[in-house]
């Protein structure tokens, strides 16, 4: 199956019943994850936070990707759904997940008796805003444009509360990471819930700032339309993104004429088309404004990571993962050896008449 085509049948069991969703993405997890990895086009992975340009993260990703997935902010009612051991984990995942996480406590994720003391689980918010959203962006995820997904997570036994509960630590799991191991990063002291923790600034190097546009407020459906109307001139632009993290890996190539060469001619053509859009009289309903999205080129040392994280993904609320993992980097400063991939990360976003 396409990604279009699991896309309208999670929307299909999300309609259903509130934990619908979730329970089709777990059963047909390993189905969907090979479906999105074989897409064609520039991906995104967009995990959602609740602020002011919540529903603008989601228009700017579509508009600069040929496919989105999309995570929802955590909430006060959160399902979690995870397979049994042994079999039901084989059936799922195609094999036995393999863990990977770097921890200053390696000991709390290991049992007394030897075995891995971590468990898969899927974590989904079942809040009005949840179910509210999924209907919100129903026409891209139609039209084969997005996808809503649960986040991947390790759960771990800390204790016993005095009350006899049980007392669990939950790890995101870097959504990069292959259907079949998942990889985290815990450096926490105690249990915490599930946030969008803020990048560590030490292993990050800014490269390059530029401005894109995007339509604000413009209503989904005829954002929808605008997607496949416009596809031309949306594929250009996005294709540039891709070149100038192409050749921002090349040495001795000067950003700022790459990034005038190749991407700005796209972005002031594309400036135009959604400015004329958002007078258009084919919008339905409510009206468009011309936002502005102030993206940051940004290279990404993974230290030890294995090199398998994700060849392109997209902008949105983590970035726009645009090139696979190099080889060859010790220094940060001159880009040429060790691991590290490239990311366009999302630094402002404003709307403007």
């Amino acid at each position: 199956m396409k990604p279009v085509e699991f896309g309208r049948a999670i929307l299909k069991e999300s309609r259903r019943r509130d934990d619908g969703l979730l329970k089709y993405y777990v059963k047909n997890y390993k189905q969907i994850s090979e479906s999105i990895s074989q897409h064609p086009g520039l991906k995104a992975d967009v995990k959602l936070i609740a602020d002011d340009h919540y529903y603008d993260r989601i228009r700017f990703a579509s508009l600069m990707n040929d496919f989105t997935t999309l995570a929802l902010p955590p909430a006060g009612e959160m399902i979690l759904r995870l397979p049994q051991k042994g079999k039901d984990i084989k059936e799922f995942i195609g094999s036995e997940i393999k863990f990977s996480i770097e921890t200053k406590n390696p000991d709390k994720y290991v049992a007394r008796d030897g075995k891995a003391n971590a468990i898969p689980v899927f974590a989904m918010p079942s809040d009005r805003k949840a179910r509210e959203t999924v209907e919100a962006i129903a026409p891209l995820i139609m039209r084969g444009r997005a996808i809503v997904r649960p986040q991947r997570c390790i759960i771990s036994l800390e204790g016993e509360l005095p009350s006899g509960n049980k007392a669990w630590n939950m790890v995101e799991i870097d959504q990069t990471s292959p259907h079949d191991l998942w990889r985290a990063r815990d450096f926490s002291d105690q249990s915490m819930p599930i946030v969008d923790r803020s990048s560590n600034d030490d292993s990050e190097v800014n490269l390059y700032n530029i401005t894109l546009p995007f339509l604000s407020g413009i209503n989904f459906s005829d954002l929808a339309t605008l997607l496949d109307e416009e596809e031309h001139h949306l594929a250009k632009t996005r294709v540039a993104l891709r070149d100038v993290v192409e050749e921002a890996r090349k040495a001795g190539r000067d950003l700022t004429s790459v990034v005038n060469d190749i991407l700005r001619p796209e972005i002031d053509s594309l400036t135009l088309k959604l400015k004329a859009a958002s007078k258009s009289r084919y919008l339905k309903q409510g009206a468009a404004t011309l936002g502005m999205v102030t993206m940051g080129l940004t290279a990404i040392f993974t230290g030890g990571l294995p090199q398998v994280a994700a060849a392109v993904a997209g902008a949105g609320g983590g970035g726009l993962l645009a090139k696979e993992i190099a080889e060859g980097i010790e220094k940060k400063a001159a880009l040429e050896s060790g691991p590290f991939y490239l990311v366009w990360r999302l630094r402002k976003i404003q709307s403007a008449a």
